[in-house]
């Protein structure tokens, strides 16, 4: 493979080009690459290419996914170098690596052919999730205590980490409900007595965010009341709500590359110098805990955390004797441990706050164990040393000192902020009763069940067309002339629209009235039949109607021996044919398609005629259309027929002064004291709507859901913790209705070191938050 040009990275004058090297993270689904150099004694990740999937058991799949990434990259890099990197760190799932730190014999044959075709040279792999671990820890500066979850399409794999180690992997398969699925993975790591209150979410083809708001709303067990016992609804036990991060595409492979990298360029001889979290030792914690409050800890006062490995060595992974693969030692050297026990601050109530959280924000109270230690360690140093000072050395310095305090007072008091979350117990009750929603009403009456209402009405007008699907014969008639012959002996007069006929039974009207005279004699007895001529007009359209001359006609009433009727020349004219025209079906079709497309615009004008303050009755709506006009009538002929017609609307709707009358009035006496109706968690349900005949109203059953909170004043509390420790905060805190648990969050992040709430009452928000019973 012709890797992707990569170009020329900006270095200190005088100083060679550095080399360049792959990481690639191999995931069941994913592959995803970067290019990272060795700078200053330091791994930097120069650049990353974007995700290329595979379906995880072709070895093809993975080496056109891999490629496809790898030269993703030159667009980003190609005005970096000249040099084609091929030396490459892996990233690889626990999956693949077996208990023996070798690479399991299928996905090495993988790698293998992977390599072979690629033109890469191994200078090793890691783990995944254990690189990441060793990510957090150079990035965050201490050893993280954290849940990793890697989310794929069927599954999840849950990673349990303390203080740095691991403690073991779980997969789980996936449910609709990951909140569940978690759950199942950590009870496996049941009798753990706390688990860490930090979420890791990354990867995996569904929305992360989606995921991580399943998390944020699963019911985790957190202390409940003042003896500091746990939710029943779960066998786990977190300090507190767990908070959920996720991670970005690039983190995992910058993980590989920084964490994996560094570790393969010592294996070849480079000076690399990682940032090392400050291991702590268990006589530190224990220091630190007691100047925070009491510690719930199984295993801190007998086992210290170990620091890690500085320098990990290189052990081969011995696959084939030409194949090269080696591990990181330091990041290897975490394998999973035993259960450890997990410290967690206790506040004198009893309940937990290791970490609080106040809209999507946190403040980490563990924080003040190192705080404390660091602190403690500072004053022994100074009083030690000012022991050794002679007197004016030790006046400039309390001086000084008590400037800097001057100082630090004086930004605490100014800028120091606070905000409380308080979450409470809320009250539910359900009711039913009927109602009376009258237009003529001006107050509720409860024992009447009569509440006000208004009447409001939208309009909209339009037009639609459509083809039509009625058929129409139209044409011209056959005309001409007869001669009507009368062999009788009397006169007779035929009138207007009289219909003579063929043999073939095609009719003729006269066009006028016509006598004709009665027969006569002759000298030699012939008789001389009476005659008279009239136009006649055929009764329908049609050429069969232009019959030729000579053609004899029936008269109706008469035999042809009295009268007949004959044609002497042929008629013409006659002609016909078919074309669209206007029928019935069309005119309703119209009318009701139309009508229904203009009910929703209707609605929405009569929506915005009603203000804000009006609850709109869905069931009250109803529609009219009214002046129907069509551009054409049934029959005409037409290809398309027109309709223009208005829709008017019409409701009632609830305005909210009789609404929260309503809920005031059925909520007296409902609720224990210190109680009080919420009226935005409360609604009013409305069955079907039934017209009352005598009256102005419409009556309806309602269900009615009635929601109380604790009634808390805020100003009284917030002068009674102003300036408290949050402990006292706690106890305060714990005595309003209801009280379930308080979160604190303090602001600047730098006095949250100091625990501590502003005397200033200005500074301090009060944040209710509720849940229902």
């Amino acid at each position: 493979m012709d890797l992707p040009v990569i170009g020329h990275l900006n270095r200190e004058k005088g100083k060679g080009e550095p080399e360049y090297y792959l990481a690639l993270e191999i995931a069941n689904t994913r592959i995803k690459s970067a290019v990272w150099v060795v700078i200053n004694n330091q791994t930097e990740v120069v650049a990353t290419g974007t995700v290329a999937y595979w379906q995880g058991k072709d070895v093809e799949e993975l080496v056109r996914a891999t490629d496809d990434t790898l030269a993703s990259l030159a667009q980003k890099l190609a005005e970096i170098t000249e040099k084609e990197p091929s030396k490459v760190v892996l990233g690889l799932p626990a999956s693949w690596v077996g208990e023996d730190n070798k690479i399991v014999k299928d996905k090495a044959d993988f790698l293998k052919e992977l390599t072979k075709r690629l033109e890469l040279s191994l200078m090793g792999f890691v783990v995944t999730p254990e690189a990441l671990v060793q990510y957090l820890k150079g990035l965050e500066g201490m050893p993280p205590s954290i849940i990793l979850i890697e989310l794929a399409e069927e599954e999840i794999e849950v990673t349990l980490v303390h203080l740095g180690k691991i403690l073991g992997r779980q997969k789980v398969a996936r449910s609709v409900d990951l909140g569940a699925d978690l759950e199942e993975g950590l009870t496996r790591f049941l009798p753990q007595t706390i688990f860490p209150s930090r979420i890791l979410m990354f990867d995996g083809h569904a929305s992360l965010e989606e995921a991580r708001q399943q998390l944020l709303d699963y019911p985790w067990s957190v202390p409940t009341d003042q003896n500091g016992e746990m939710a029943m609804n779960s066998k786990l036990s977190f300090l507190h709500l767990p908070k959920v991060e996720v991670l970005s595409e690039e983190e995992t492979v910058k993980a590989v590359a920084l964490s994996g990298g560094a570790e393969a360029a010592k294996a070849i001889g480079l000076t690399i110098s990682m940032p090392q979290a400050k291991p702590l030792e268990a006589q530190e914690i224990k220091e630190a805990e007691k100047e925070i409050g009491e510690i719930e800890s199984d295993e801190a006062d007998t086992e210290a955390v170990e620091p890690e490995a500085q320098n990990g060595d290189v052990v081969s992974d011995d696959l084939s004797d030409d194949f090269g693969f080696v591990v990181m030692g330091d990041i290897r050297k975490n394998k999973p441990i035993e259960e450890e026990a997990v410290s967690a601050h206790v506040a004198k109530n009893g309940q937990k706050n290791e970490e609080l959280r106040i809209s999507g924000q946190n403040v980490s109270l563990g924080m003040l164990r190192p705080a404390a230690q660091m602190t403690r360690t500072i004053i022994n140093r100074l009083t030690g040393g000012i022991r050794t000072l002679h007197f004016g050395k030790v006046f400039i310095i309390l001086i000084l000192l008590f400037f800097i305090l001057g100082i630090i007072g004086s930004s605490w008091w100014f800028l120091a902020k606070a905000a409380v979350a308080i979450e409470v117990q809320s009250k539910t009750a359900e009711k039913e009763i009927a109602l009376v929603l009258d237009t003529s009403a001006s107050s509720v009456d409860l024992d009447r069940g009569i509440i006000p209402v208004q009447t409001f009405q939208g309009q909209i007008s339009g037009q639609k067309s459509i083809g039509t699907t009625g058929k129409k014969t139209v044409g011209n008639k056959a005309k001409g002339e007869v001669v009507i012959y009368n062999s009788s002996g009397n006169k007779e007069t035929l009138k207007t629209g009289i219909l003579i006929s063929s043999s073939s039974g095609l009719k003729y009207s006269l066009n006028e009235s016509v006598t004709i005279a009665s027969a006569s004699g002759t000298a030699d007895n012939n008789v001389v039949p009476g005659q008279a001529v009239v136009g006649v007009t055929a009764a329908d359209f049609g050429s069969e109607y232009n019959l030729a001359g000579g053609t004899v006609f029936n008269i109706p009433g008469f035999s042809q021996v009295q009268l007949v009727a004959k044609n002497a020349e042929a008629f013409s004219g006659g002609e016909k044919r078919e074309v669209q025209a206007v029928d019935k079906t069309d005119l309703t079709k119209l009318s009701a398609q139309l009508t229904d497309e203009l009910k929703p615009k209707s609605r929405d004008d009569l929506s915005s005629k009603i203000p804000a303050d009006f609850q709109l009755v869905e069931d009250s709506i109803s529609f009219k259309a009214k002046a129907e006009q069509f551009d054409k009538q049934l029959g005409d002929e037409a290809t398309t027929v027109t309709m223009s017609v208005s829709v008017t609307s019409e409701a009632i709707a609830l305005p909210n002064t009789s609404r929260q009358a309503l809920l005031e009035m059925m909520g007296t006496g409902l609720f224990p004291e210190g109680y009080q109706v919420d009226l935005a968690g409360s609604s009013i349900q409305l069955g079907k709507l039934k017209t009352i005949t005598s009256g102005t109203g419409t009556s309806a059953q309602a269900a009615v859901k009635l929601v109380a909170v604790p009634f808390i004043k805020r100003a009284e509390l917030i002068e009674s913790i102003s300036g408290k420790d949050t402990v006292t905060a706690d106890q305060i805190l714990a005595k309003v209705p209801g009280f379930i648990r308080e979160e604190i969050k303090i602001s600047p992040e730098v006095f949250s070191l100091f625990p501590l709430l502003p005397l200033r009452q200005e500074n301090i928000t009060i944040i209710l938050n509720t849940r229902q019973d």
